[in-house]
Order: C-alpha cells, then structure tokens, then sequence
C-alpha cells in the first residue's frame, strides 16, 4: 500500500520489515506527532485526499498544525496565524479571497494605445488580449470573425484556439501547427447556429467542451475531440419556440427554455448542474435539474444595463457591462452582492464609460475600458488582500 502526493515528494509506504516481535509495522503504527509532520509538507489538495481515506488520517490531516503550515505558506507575509480552529480560518479566508471581499488587492494598470481592447483571456499566468476588430490571421472563416473563445481548448500538450464567424460557424485552430499560418492551423469547423456568434467558453471541468452561443439566443455546446462536424454538437439550449424545428441525433441532454428575449453572455458550472445568462437588465441563475416545462431562475442578479460581461465559479458571479464600467460581484447561493469595483482607476471620477473586456481567474480579476483615446487594462489579484470589506448596502439589487 503506498499513499503518494501528486504535488510533493513525500510518499510513505507500508514497510515489510519484521520487528523482533515477528508483527509487520505499517503507516498507521508511526505515532500522530510524526504523521503531523509528515503531512505538514503536502499540499492542500492532498490534505483534503487525506481527509477521506480514514478515520485515524482525517484526525492527522484536519489538525491545527497540518493547517497552520498549509496557511503560513499560502498566505506568507501575514504575521498572525489563528492558534485555533485554522482549518476553518483558512477555508474562510481562501473563500473570502475567491469572492473578492476585501478593499486592499494588489492592483496595476497598464496603458494601451488608442485602440479598443474588445477580448481578454487567462491562461496560467498570462493574459491573453485582443485590440481593434478581429482580422482573420488563420484561413478558415468565410465571414467576418466576430468572437473568440475566453479560454484556450485541450491540454498544454496541444492547445486550440476556438473563434466565432458571422455566418454562424465555429472554429478550432491549433496553436502548435508547423509551417504558414493558414489552412494547416484549422483542424475542424462546427455549423449549427443560424446567426452570428456572440459568444464563446470554454467548460472549466472538461477543456475539450466549448459552448457557443449566438444572436438568436441558441446555446450549443461541442466536443472538441469529435472532429466530424455532425458529431460535434453534444447539448443545446434554445428558445422553447425553436425546439420543434430541431432533430438531436447526437444530444446527450436538451434543456429547452424561454430564457430571455435576448442572452448576451453565457456561463456554465457543470458540477452544480447550473447555468447563467446575461439578459438585457440582469443575469439569471438556473438549475437544468429542475423541470424543464416551466423553468424559473434560482437567482437574479439585476443589472442596470445589458450583462454583456458574465464569470461564475462555485464562489462567486461576476457580472460586467459594455455600458458602464462597474463590476458587480454576487454570491452564487444567496444571489447577495458581495462587492462592486469599477473597471478601472480614472484620473475622472465623474467618467461613465463602459468595460469593453473581462476576465478572472480565481482570486484575479482584469478588466478593460477606454477613456478618451487612451486603452486601459486595470489588474487585480485578491491573494493577498487583509482589510476586509463591510457589506455593501446594494444587495437589494439581486432578488432570490
């Protein structure tokens, strides 16, 4: 029996060596001192592992040493470290951390030139962006490109870059392609939509899902390991009217619903079974578990103008607009909002221009926005935050 780390060295396994009393010691003879130092040099991941394997490790792995190392190494430069209860504390502040409940992130703003930054992307440490209108590098659209997708396709063996085309068609490019860019970079176009394509994302729990959604409020959701173009299309989401006209020979599930009249952004979360869009004065939240006849949202989360911006993790929604430049944080539960922050730092604090661009990562946020004729990318990374924010009184602006 061997118990291994995938993101430390240490590995202890059962040992074979008879004592002199002729009984085989194994890992749970070694005493609860030294399995507590042991695994004070795993990561979180394999703390929480640990946890579930049994009664006698849970008890090892939940102690207030194990956490207070797990603490000191996330968060180093604070000085006070809970005597107590520092599983909890930890997992209080690594959600406060995640839903951006302090007023003191580390924060930079970048100057652009005068051209518009329309697209942002995370991937690992960098930030991918987009200026200007989207000019065909690849050889592959018939039409004008009008989306990329906000995340890269794959693994970091083979990335692939998924765009949106006026004429409703959809396609992945390989980054790693050899020679000219041109056709030997298009691996596979998907067809399906009628209108134009308006969005893309990248599911979070599988990187080969790819949602598409267009301008006729048609959600449609790929496979980009099934390179036929028939096979592609694994699950849709269409307006109730449409749902007659469609023949889902390769759907795995449909949800059909009057969602809205217009979506201008779309986001999943596969492990709780919800979906948000973005409609013309605020983004709801719904269950696709619940029945389908006549679905209502979980949550809404009100907005003031089109959510043309829309992030959702297990923590937090975010929602953003090209119409003015406030960022609404919401807890995804209770639909209360947590915090608003503004898209940039203005020398005028009377400016009402709008986010033209968001993306977040976890605990970072970066946000663009154009003020005048200068392009700005404001950055904020809530890792390390310690001054805590008090409850905004705008919370009646999201109804449950």
């Amino acid at each position: 029996m061997n118990t291994h780390s995938s993101s430390s060295s240490l590995s202890v396994s059962m040992m074979d060596n008879h004592s002199s009393s002729g009984s085989v010691n194994g890992i749970t003879d070694l005493d609860l001192d030294a399995l507590t130092h042991c695994a004070s040099y795993l990561e979180v991941e394999d703390v929480s592992n640990m946890t579930m394997t049994s009664k006698y490790f849970d008890s090892v792995a939940s102690s207030d040493p194990v956490w207070r190392s797990l603490y000191r190494k996330q968060w180093p430069f604070q000085i006070s470290v809970p005597s107590s209860g520092v599983k909890e504390a930890y997992i209080a502040r690594h959600t406060a951390t995640q839903q951006f409940k302090y007023n003191d992130p580390w924060s930079s703003q970048f100057v652009l030139d005068t051209r518009p930054c329309n697209l942002l992307l995370f991937d690992r440490n960098d930030i991918i962006l987009s200026q200007g209108r989207c000019q065909r590098c690849f050889k592959g659209h018939t039409s004008t490109v009008t989306t990329l997708a906000d995340r890269l396709l794959g693994d970091y063996g083979g990335k692939l870059l998924a765009s949106g085309g006026e004429d409703g068609s959809i396609c992945l490019w390989s980054l790693i392609s050899s020679g000219n860019r041109g056709q030997h970079a298009l691996r596979t176009t998907f067809y399906g939509h009628k209108e134009p394509i308006m969005f893309l994302s990248v599911a979070r729990h599988k990187a080969s899902l790819l949602v598409s959604i267009s301008k006729e409020s048609r959600v449609m959701v790929w496979d980009a390991t099934r390179s036929s173009q028939a096979s592609g299309c694994v699950g849709m989401i269409v307006p109730l009217l449409d749902f007659m006209a469609l023949n889902p020979v390769n759907l795995l599930k449909a949800f059909t619903s009057a969602i809205q009249p217009y979506m201008f952004s779309f986001e999943m979360l596969p492990s709780k079974s919800l979906i948000c869009t973005g409609g013309p004065n605020k983004a709801m939240l719904w269950d696709i578990r619940k029945s389908t006849e006549n679905p209502k949202p979980v949550t809404e989360f009100g907005h003031m103008a089109p959510v043309s911006h829309l992030h959702m993790d297990p923590y937090k929604v975010v929602t953003g607009t090209i119409m003015a430049s406030d960022i609404n944080i919401w807890d995804p539960n209770t639909g209360v909002l947590m915090n608003s922050l503004r898209s940039y730092k203005p020398e005028d604090p009377d400016y009402m221009g709008g986010c033209s661009a968001m993306a977040v990562s976890g605990c970072r946020i970066v946000t663009a926005n154009t003020v005048g004729d200068v392009g700005y990318l404001c950055y904020k990374d809530y890792t390390h935050a310690t001054s805590l924010i008090s409850s905004p009184d705008a919370d009646t602006n999201s109804k449950s």
